[in-house]
């Protein structure tokens, strides 16, 4: 039989609802607005400052960073835009930037001597 969660992790017993009335529910009107709660299906973080050009919505940090280091995102982006998927706004902290921009920077440089590699190699570069 299969476990259910609640949303903070811990494990539902059968005699429990999950919907019960002295559990609140949340307002999801702000979902994936700027400053609101997180897009992501499985996140409800507020505080949501990173913009993803993808789903054209706002994530988290944490939900951002799974998003942009994902290796088929990762890829797919750097491929089509020459940057990551999801990009800081006006209200990212200076610290997440930072780490944003340290980041792509090391990625485009990998993903570039990957490419070139394969071009001395004479293999196709799309992948094909």
């Amino acid at each position: 039989m299969k476990r259910r969660f609640d949303l903070k992790g811990r494990a539902i017993r059968h005699s429990q609802n999950l919907y019960s009335p002295e559990v609140p529910s949340q307002d999801l009107s702000t979902k994936g607005q700027l400053g609101g709660l997180c897009n992501r299906s499985a996140c409800l973080a507020p505080n949501a400052t990173w913009y993803n050009w993808g789903s054209l919505a706002h994530y988290c940090f944490d939900c951002a960073c799974l998003l942009n280091w994902d290796s088929f995102n990762a890829r797919d982006a750097f491929k089509q835009k020459g940057m990551a998927l999801c990009q800081p706004t006006e209200l990212t902290s200076e610290y997440e930037k930072k780490y944003h921009e340290r980041k792509s920077t090391r990625y485009a440089n990998d993903l570039r001597l990957h490419e070139e590699s394969r071009q001395r190699l004479g293999l196709s570069v799309s992948g094909a």
